[in-house]
């Protein structure tokens, strides 16, 4: 038996499972992933939701703004200038 667990799936801008060209972002986006939290003996305890925005930054240098949260947390990443003109 397998301890790994399935596959979660992954909604990018409410579509299940996108194709690589969907993960091409020139526009805010959101990814949620559902995580399955699994205990010693295999069981899944419950799950927890990863959610991805990403704004900006698509094509250009600088200028990504990062937001990761999970569960009661929030994680900002790369806030930083914009250099396109």
């Amino acid at each position: 038996m397998s301890l790994r667990a399935p596959r979660p799936p992954v909604i990018l801008n409410g579509v299940k499972n996108p194709g690589k060209e969907s993960l091409v972002l020139f526009r805010p986006a959101v990814l949620f992933i559902i995580m399955p939290r699994i205990n010693e003996t295999g069981k899944i305890n419950h799950a927890m939701t990863i959610s991805i925005t990403v704004y900006g930054g698509a094509g250009v240098i600088g200028g990504n703004k990062i937001f990761v949260a999970a569960d009661n947390t929030t994680i900002s990443f790369d806030f930083g200038i914009n250099y396109a003109p």
